[in-house]
């Protein structure tokens, strides 16, 4: 197939680095504002160090930044008060600290900016590989960051209840959403591009909290080189693949969640208390970002390390400790209820089974690119799953062979329990050497067969690999590297890989393509005509629009039921793209909507007559250039792939 673009103009790279800029000052606000909460409530407190501000500090920043959001979008004085908030949060941190603390923090200061040119340089890799169409560049971004972007640009409008846009009748649950409505409060000062803020935003700030957080926990490190080595393919590898991170982009909000864990359960002498309140904070965290992380979270850090003594701490049970386990059980029944239907769904239509299992037809078919990626990964989960049971001990051991089993059997919904098994193990094998020491074949074979499956399987192919292992592998390397001339360097050679990539995709000489690597890549291109239709229908129709269209269906694809850029309309859409709704998981429901859909487009049927648009007074269709108009409708607007038509 031949691409409709081959390079990023230069308006596009200029906005693309002007978003990641916007997103590391944003990350920093986040992380600032955390730190300065964690230190009034622990201002009685003379022995924190900056490792247990900075990692408490992350999941509060979040939920300071969430609630700072929320307020802005909430009501029009907002826009006032969540600065107001953000930077009363800070104020603690200007309170004295011990001298031993303030070397902790300048060294720390000096990673975070030793780290920054890598993390500049990957958001902005992902901002323009994975951007969003222009009035003049076609694009091909990830199905499910089309709809993230789409819900930021609905959170523009529309706080609570959030619609779906994309499908009448239906709402968006506000998990999973939390980037997108920092994205959305953001705009409310400064104007951003929402494909561009979420692929620049997420992947920097991925990059930046992953090494400092791998900081934190490592330094000082003392471990041999190849156990090093080892750990450092842990971390390399614990991605499903780097564009997931754009794809899912509560992720890049999610991991530094697993250093906390592997923190909190390495604390000795922890009470029943601190366990349930650290166990509160983590499923806070894991609402905000990737909801199935909470099963490597919490089952870690909910035990003792010593797992002798699991009877004695749950025995200490008291009023406060019985209220945070209320509130858990009652955020995981909520969770259920909202998402039962779903996850049962894909649980009985959804095959089981490692991927390789799934995908095996002949041996031929096995060794095709993705599916040798889908090998590799299970071959290293399998050897991780070996390998904890032989080597770890007590609840660590639990925890990652739960979760990566759970994985094997079932992949479509553990897919973050391995994830986080995996940092967790590089994490371990980086502090206890002896965990490493009894069995370094099957780790070695687990690390290897991990990055590489997360090399191979990415769809934006040979040129994301690269960047990834230049950027992550040198952010992590910083993190974990002991202080030497050569450290001191390495940011230099980050700057400068950084600023001669910018050029090479300035000059097009290094063209950036997506490619189709994974199964459920989309063949379809958002081109300036699709893009141009649907901003039609939001400046040419009236706001209590309905629209129909035949860029719809079940098929995976970004004109079809991954049409989620019909959100962009501002308009509602009878059906579009349907895939993260609750129609789709109802097959009756879903085939008589769809059928309704083609009979308004055919004339069969007016729109008036339907049962469920009664509501709607305008009414109105986007279809192909090519298609039939139906029978008295008008036409308003048509470029040369596309028309929009009222509907009488």
């Amino acid at each position: 197939m031949n691409d409709p673009i081959n390079a990023p103009d230069s308006a596009l790279l200029v906005a693309a680095l002007w978003h990641v800029a916007l997103g590391l000052v944003v990350g920093a606000l986040s992380l600032a504002s955390g730190m300065g909460i964690f230190r009034l409530a622990t201002w009685r407190r003379s022995s924190r160090t900056v490792q247990e501000e900075f990692l408490y500090g992350f999941p509060l920043g979040i939920i300071s930044l969430c609630a700072a959001s929320a307020i802005a979008l909430a009501h029009p004085l907002g826009r006032i008060a969540a600065p107001v908030l953000l930077l009363a949060t800070l104020v603690p941190l200007a309170s004295p600290v011990q001298p031993s603390f303030k070397i902790e923090l300048h060294r720390a200061l000096r990673v975070a900016l030793s780290i920054l040119p890598f993390a500049a340089a990957f958001g902005t890799f992902m901002a323009l590989l994975w951007h969003g169409p222009t009035s003049t560049l076609a694009a091909r971004p990830l199905a499910d960051m089309v709809y993230y972007a789409g819900i930021l640009d609905t959170f523009r409008h529309n706080f609570l209840p959030l619609p779906n846009l994309a499908v009448l009748g239906d709402s968006i649950s506000l998990s999973n959403t939390v980037p997108s409505m920092i994205g959305a409060a953001v705009s409310r000062y400064i104007d951003i591009d929402p494909f561009l803020f979420l692929a620049g935003w997420g992947a920097s700030f991925y990059v930046q909290t992953f090494g400092l957080s791998l900081y934190m926990v490592a330094y000082p490190v003392v471990a041999p080189q190849r156990i090093v080595a080892c750990a450092l393919a842990f971390m390399l590898g614990s991605l499903y693949d780097p564009s997931w991170m754009v794809n899912s982009i509560p992720a890049s909000i999610t991991f530094p969640l697993f250093f906390l864990s592997w923190y909190m359960w390495n604390r000795e002498n922890r009470g029943l208390n601190r366990i349930f309140g650290d166990s509160f904070l983590l499923t806070i965290g894991s609402a905000l970002g990737k909801v199935t992380a909470i099963f490597p979270l919490i089952l870690l850090a909910a035990s003792p390390k010593d797992i002798r003594h699991l009877r004695k701490v749950y025995s200490e049970m008291n009023f406060a400790s019985i209220l945070l386990a209320s509130l858990m059980f009652v955020y995981s029944a909520y969770m259920l209820w909202r998402f039962g239907p779903i996850v049962w769904f894909y649980f009985v239509s959804a095959p089981i089974g490692p991927f390789t299992f799934q995908n095996f037809s002949s041996l031929s078919n096995l060794f095709m690119k993705t599916n040798l990626g889908f090998l590799s990964r299970d071959v290293g989960s399998v050897a991780l799953v070996l390998a904890a049971a032989f080597c770890m001990r007590g609840s660590l051991r639990i925890m990652v062979v739960a979760c990566v089993g759970l994985f094997l059997v079932f992949p479509l919904f553990f897919t973050t329990a391995l994830l986080g098994s995996v940092v967790i193990s590089g994490i371990s094998i980086l502090r206890d050497k002896e965990i490493y020491r009894r069995c370094p074949v099957l780790f070695v074979i687990s690390s290897i067969s991990l990055l590489f499956s997360t090399l191979v399987v990415d769809p934006g192919e040979f040129q994301m690999s690269v960047a990834w292992l230049i950027c992550m592998g040198g952010a992590c390397f910083i993190a974990v590297a002991r202080p030497s001339r050569l450290v001191k360097v390495i940011p230099f050679v980050g700057c400068s890989i950084f600023i001669a990539a910018i050029a090479l995709i300035n000059a097009g000489v290094w063209p950036m393509k997506t490619g189709d690597s994974r199964p459920y890549a989309s063949d379809t291109w958002l081109t300036p005509e699709f893009r141009d239709i649907w901003l039609a229908a939001r400046d040419r129709t009236p706001e209590d629009s309905l629209i129909f269209t035949d860029s719809t269906g079940t098929v995976v694809d970004l004109q079809a039921g991954a049409n989620f850029y019909a959100v962009f309309s501002q308009r509602q859409s009878y059906v579009a793209g349907l895939l993260n709704s609750a129609l789709y998981v109802h097959a009756q429901e879903r085939s008589e909507r769809l059928a309704r859909n083609q009979d308004v487009l055919d004339g069969r049927i007016s729109p008036a007559d339907l049962p469920d648009t009664k509501s709607y007074r305008n009414y109105y269709a986007i279809v192909k250039h090519t298609a039939s108009n139906p029978p008295g409708s008008t036409l308003l607007y048509e470029n040369k792939d596309f028309k929009l038509l009222e509907l009488r």
